[in-house]
């Protein structure tokens, strides 16, 4: 298995080389768990 390093996703998000694709449900859901763990900040 590959490891991936903090530069390889520095470059990745500077770069914009991969599109991730998610379905409505599953962003939804990813929506409302960020927002919960942000609540407490």
């Amino acid at each position: 298995m590959k490891l991936t390093t903090l530069n390889d996703v520095y470059l990745a998000l500077k770069e914009e080389r991969y599109k991730v694709e998610l379905s409505e449900d599953i962003m939804e859901h990813s929506r409302r768990s960020l927002e919960g763990m942000l609540s407490y900040v």
